[in-house]
């Protein structure tokens, strides 16, 4: 395995067929969606670097209740901690181990981080916000947590809801680099690319460099299938029923093709064109999964749908060891039809399915089920000190 750094572009070059490094050919980027801890003790972290072309990790919140099974090391951790019962000492913990594992990746991926200029070697940090958090504890907890990471590599996570989009504009503005998250709607990828162009020209009246400035949009796609399939699986008039399920697992890919048109237009901006020619660096689009549990062709399909420039494709590790050997990449967010995907809003709508609803449900459910995998870790952790 060989790796290139050629102005800002990192290559892996092998002489063997893996999909995962032809995906780098599109310009898509492969990230992993989970951290275990095993990845960065036995060292299997920087093979997936070197031989699959892995070049950044978005996690989501560490499910202690699911790790604590696989990994003694967190229980050791538990129990040496030296603080109390409560839940205030209890989430201390926790965010402590999830600080060190983000720490730890992030040194892993130094070396890359700097060859790429930047662009590679990313690790997000996951958000602790609550989802009725106001914009000034988002800021405030992204900034504290900014400055316990310290390093250079990591970016805060921020979800899209109105009062992360607050919190991103003055982040950004502030220099510090940000995965806006959970997002299902194109309307909110509207306002998220707002936000983000208006934090750099804010840069730029005060006077600071914008090549320093990074920023990633996640989409959920999943969650947007499994709403939108469950409707249409819910129709049984035989007259409905067979033009219905022709749109079965087909809403999730198609508003992210959606959102990769906005992406499009706005590189192609003026707007856009005046800040690039400052330095400022395209805020990439990431495919997120969040944890389907749709079987293995279906996440197959979904990665292989959704390739094309300035994109990243976060998969768990089953679905990267599947998609190494049966992966078909091809620059299909370039080739999609588009007349196709224009009309699925209107075809969904026959059928009572409004999109932007489904997106908003799927946001609040997914802020929701975030929350709910943080405080049952935090219970977790204050059984197991209780019981010492």
């Amino acid at each position: 395995m060989q790796q290139l750094a050629l102005g800002g572009t990192l290559m892996f070059m092998d002489s063997s067929r893996n999909a995962l490094l032809m995906l780098q050919q599109f310009g898509q980027s492969v990230w992993l969606n989970e951290l275990p801890r095993q990845l960065l003790r036995e060292f299997r972290l920087q093979k997936l670097m070197e031989e699959d072309g892995v070049t950044g990790i978005a996690p989501f919140p560490l499910d202690l209740n699911t790790v604590l099974v696989h990994d003694s090391s967190y229980a050791r951790e538990i129990l040496s901690a030296q603080v109390g019962t409560d839940a205030a000492a209890a989430r201390e913990t926790y965010e402590h181990m999830q600080v060190q594992d983000t720490r730890e990746a992030a040194d892993a991926f130094r070396g890359m981080y700097a060859r790429s200029e930047g662009r590679y070697g990313i690790v997000c940090f996951p958000s602790f916000s609550s989802p009725a958090a106001d914009s000034s504890v988002i800021l405030s907890e992204a900034r504290r947590l900014w400055r316990m990471l310290d390093r250079s590599n990591v970016m805060m996570s921020v979800p899209a809801s109105p009062a992360g989009l607050t919190a991103l504009r003055q982040l950004l503005s502030d220099g510090i680099s940000v995965n806006v998250t959970l997002l299902c709607t194109v309307k909110r990828y509207l306002e998220v690319l707002d936000c983000f162009a208006g934090a750099l020209e804010e840069r730029l009246k005060a006077q600071r460099p914008l090549t320093d400035v990074t920023t990633l949009a996640s989409f959920c796609v999943g969650p947007i299938d499994a709403l939108v399939n469950a409707k249409l699986e819910s129709i049984r008039n035989p007259p409905e029923m067979e033009r219905a399920h022709a749109y079965l697992r087909k809403a999730g890919t198609g508003v992210a093709c959606f959102a990769y048109q906005e992406l499009r237009k706005f590189t192609a901006s003026p707007r856009w064109r005046a800040l690039a020619a400052r330095g400022a660096k395209v805020q990439r689009l990431l495919w997120a999964q969040v944890n389907s549990q749709s079987a293995a062709e279906e996440n197959l399909r979904c990665i292989d749908d959704l390739i094309g420039p300035e994109t990243i494709s976060a998969i768990s590790l089953a679905t990267l060891g599947e998609y190494r050997h049966r992966g078909r990449p091809r620059p299909s967010l370039l080739e999609a039809n588009l007349y196709e995907t224009a009309v699925l809003p209107s075809e969904l709508s026959r059928f009572g399915i409004d999109l932007e609803s489904i997106g908003d449900r799927a946001q609040s459910e997914l802020l929701r089920d975030f929350a709910a995998v943080i405080d049952a870790s935090v219970d977790q952790i204050s059984a197991r000190r209780a019981a010492l």
